[in-house]
């Protein structure tokens, strides 16, 4: 929508504005008089957001709205970049630059000036034609193309033009032909199949072709879409068909319904319903459209194969996926036009194709020749297939003013030092189905100074980079087979203040040593892994623990294969929410002194461990756990459990799993008026059988389940 589009743009000049002063020395005066512009234009947005889909001329100046503020970003993003790539640079680089940058705000200065003319006409205009008003002129003539109401829908498909049409000409033949032949009946064809494979665009093509213009009356297209709306369609339906006069902007549904179907009652026509997925929905549409026995068409498109069946007398028309060959020349015909593909880069195209699997939408969009500075997501997906060194420097040159890179299911073992050329990188993620091994994080990402998120389902084997402590905008660091902080002391004011979510994070001695956990004091999901080839003493274990005290914003703390050590009275931070012990040491005394924690909510304790045993019966003492709702005992090996009244008041759900030698439960726990679910499986016959045995209050049951999910 172009109001995100505005509304995106004032973000990052209001992010250069307040971070980048040094960089915009020279056309500061010039942004904010364009931020300004802009804020106008995005308040008009706003205002008539209602009547976007209402008013041809309010759909028109947000698309020119949209356009101007696309070329906004990509010249206020392009000194950017330059910039700080300049800043980079050696002395003697910036000396022999110096002119060339002068020479580059000048012409940055005259393209700003330029839009601002640009949008002063725009919304000149809005004035002049009374479109912020809103008022519906009496009469407005529509053309037989398809409507605007089916661009306004942000649908993927629309990336599909006309213009590069492969793999569907003996399609459009096939069709062409059947819908201009046959008796005199009212027929239906279903065009069939799944998202992605160009129903539409089939029936655009088809829409626009000249022998269906010359053989109907008059032709309507009305898109559908999950979000069915009957009057728009309808309404959208006689726009194609009829200029639209003032009494019919006020008609009801069934007053277009009427109008639409006397219309149609005489004449042969031709209808594309686009995107059916309900059957009511076309139950209720074809009422409208009359049978008069003259050769009537309708074709509509459906991805629901019940839908595309019942609808047609004929069996439906199915698509299919495009082999290799035709989805090559799809994307060169997209990236190259009429040229041919370059030989060097046949073997990466081809590669680059083949991951699309025949899906022609994700052809197109991959192949979308518009100027890259537009592209600003770029998500792959693979089955295993390799993302090499070839991939990495087509996204570096080709996307150079990426925000997000998503790489889902592909096979990658290292990230390259190029990685830092991606200046407006804000979102990394790397994420498998088995985990991937890289051996290091590149210096060059420290550059990223918008980097907000690095999400890795994998081994990172070196610890992070030094330039780590200067990424001052990361807000989640996840790295699943964990990562250790980097190895050396970093500057006394080098402290990451936005990092909110850290996991998982390697623990080891140098992690205490280097006081590292002080350096992310506004944390607020922390997931600690012990690094069991960096052994450390009890005493090491406890001040790293008493460290967390310090964390005055964490709300989540998961803490996996942490080894004994003596807990400390301040042990952890009372902002906690939710805490996790997986395979850690946990003592009497550590659980007293998580009972004071005066916000915990959840508590799960998991894997065997040396802490609790028979001779040392789990305690709860009254007052202890105040908040806690849902507490879950996993594989513990302990034989009692003690409860005195007025502990744990709001448990809500209780969850017990492998607690082979526990042998029952306090009777404490039954008079709980908050208790609503018993969760059990895998416990001893004796346990079982007094579980069974129990009578329950009212409101609480117990569950006992045999193959446990998500424990």
């Amino acid at each position: 929508m172009a109001e995100n589009v505005v509304s995106f743009l004032l973000d990052n000049l209001a992010r250069y504005l307040t971070q980048e002063v040094d960089l915009l020395h020279g056309f500061e005066d010039e942004v904010k008089m364009l931020q300004n512009d802009l804020t106008m234009i995005d308040a008009f947005l706003k205002d008539s957001e209602a009547e976007q889909n209402e008013n041809d001329e309010v759909q028109e100046v947000v698309e020119q709205i949209r356009d101007v503020g696309r070329e906004a970003e990509d010249v206020v993003d392009t000194c950017v970049a330059n910039l700080i790539m300049q800043r980079r640079k050696k002395s003697l680089s910036k000396l022999l630059n110096r002119f060339s940058h002068a020479s580059m705000l000048r012409h940055v200065v005259e393209k700003i000036k330029s839009l601002q003319k640009t949008i002063t006409q725009i919304y000149d205009n809005t004035d002049r034609y009374g479109i912020r008003q809103i008022h519906p002129s009496p009469l407005i003539s529509d053309t037989e193309q398809i409507p605007l109401q089916r661009r306004r829908w942000e649908n993927v498909e629309e990336y599909d033009d006309d213009d590069h049409v492969v793999g569907f000409e003996q399609d459009a033949t096939t069709l062409v032909k059947y819908l201009t032949d046959g008796d005199s009946g009212r027929h239906v064809v279903s065009l069939f199949g799944m998202g992605g494979l160009g129903k539409t665009t089939l029936a655009e093509k088809i829409y626009n072709d000249s022998r269906i213009k010359n053989h109907f009356d008059c032709q309507a297209w009305g898109y559908v879409s999950q979000q069915y709306r009957g009057k728009d369609l309808f309404y959208g339906m006689l726009k194609c068909l009829t200029p639209i006069s003032y009494e019919m902007r006020k008609m009801s549904e069934d007053e277009l319904k009427n109008t639409l179907r006397a219309f149609l009652r005489e004449k042969r026509y031709f209808i594309v319903m686009d995107d059916i997925w309900k059957l009511d929905v076309w139950n209720e549409v074809r009422q409208v459209l009359p049978d008069s026995f003259n050769g009537s068409r309708i074709l509509i498109t459906t991805r629901v194969k019940d839908v595309a069946m019942y609808s047609s007398q004929t069996p439906p028309y199915a698509l299919s996926f495009l082999d290799n060959k035709t989805s090559f020349q799809l994307f060169c015909r997209k990236v190259f036009g009429k040229q041919k593909c370059p030989s060097d880069l046949e073997n990466l195209a081809m590669k680059l194709v083949k991951s699309c699997k025949g899906l022609p939408i994700s052809i197109v969009v991959l192949g979308d020749p518009r100027d890259p500075c537009h592209a600003r997501s770029l998500v792959m997906f693979g089955e295993g297939n390799k993302f090499d060194m070839k991939h990495w420097r087509w996204i570096h040159k080709s996307l150079k003013f990426i925000r997000v890179l998503c790489l889902e299911n592909m096979h990658v073992d290292s990230i390259p030092k190029e990685i830092g050329k991606l200046i407006f990188l804000r979102y990394l993620r790397i994420w498998s189905e088995t985990l991937v091994r890289i051996h290091s994080i590149p210096s060059s990402i420290c550059k990223l100074q918008y980097l907000e998120t690095i999400g890795i389902n994998g081994h990172v084997e070196e610890c992070l980079p030094m330039g780590f402590w200067k990424m001052k905008q990361l807000r989640h660091l996840k790295i699943s087979g964990g990562i250790r902080f980097p190895s050396t002391p970093a500057p006394f004011d080098d402290i990451l203040l936005n990092l909110q979510v850290l996991s998982y994070l390697l623990v080891d001695e140098k992690t205490t040593h280097l006081n590292a956990l002080s350096r992310v004091p506004n944390v607020r999901k922390l997931h600690l892994k012990y690094d069991v080839s960096k052994p450390m003493n009890e005493f090491e274990v406890a001040e790293l623990l008493e460290s967390l005290e310090n964390l005055k914003q964490l709300q989540k703390l998961k803490l996996f294969d942490i080894p004994k050590s003596e807990p400390r009275s301040n042990l952890f931070p009372p902002t906690l929410i939710k805490l996790t012990f997986i395979r850690s040491y946990l003592n009497s005394a550590h659980f007293r002194i998580l009972g004071k924690l005066p916000n915990l909510q959840f508590l799960k304790i998991k894997g065997k461990f040396l802490g609790f045993n028979i001779l040392h019966p789990l305690c709860c003492v009254a007052g202890e756990f105040p908040s806690l709702q849902v507490f879950q005992m996993i594989g513990l090996e302990i034989e009692k459990w003690e409860m005195e009244g007025g502990s744990m008041p709001k448990l809500d759900r209780l969850v017990i799993f492998e607690c082979y030698k526990l042998r029952n439960l306090p009777e404490e726990l039954w008079s709980s008026t908050s208790l609503r679910l018993v969760e059990v499986s895998r416990m001893s016959e004796s346990f079982m059988k007094m579980i069974k045995e129990l009578k329950m209050k009212d409101g609480c049951k117990i569950l006992i389940d045999s193959n446990p999910q998500n424990i």
